[in-house]
């Protein structure tokens, strides 16, 4: 139908690398979270890879979807994520990417702001 006026989030995505591009077109962002890690590194590398920096989001998706080297565990229940390790995932994409921490931290950070700012908003993008 086309362009998605406020943008789209895909939300832990590990689509194929070949519908990244139409989707950006579309206004897509792409979030990744710990369900990219159980997939082979070479094929969440090609995925990481395929997706415009200024379209990097990175989520939890608390309570599931538990990274491969959590950092935190929920107490009483290790099977459990929590929003902490949103640190799991920033280390593990930004080394599919190649790119220090720091710097994917503020790439996704200002994709954040700028994907979530609406008039009347706390949160603006500059």
């Amino acid at each position: 139908m086309g362009h998605f006026p406020s943008g789209v989030i895909l939300h832990s995505f590990n689509g194929a690398p070949e519908v990244v591009p139409q989707l950006t077109k579309l206004g897509s962002y792409f979030s990744f979270s710990g369900h990219l890690m159980p997939l082979q590194e070479d094929e969440a590398r090609k995925i990481v890879k395929a997706v415009p920096l200024d379209r990097i989001l990175l989520e939890t998706d608390s309570p599931d979807a538990l990274p491969t080297n959590p950092i935190y565990f929920v107490p009483g229940n290790a099977t459990l994520n929590q929003p902490a390790n949103v640190r799991s995932i920033l280390i593990y994409v930004a080394s599919l990417l190649e790119m220090g921490e720091e710097e994917l931290a503020e790439i996704s950070y200002k994709n954040a702001v700028r994907v979530f700012s609406f008039k009347g908003s706390k949160i603006t993008s500059k």
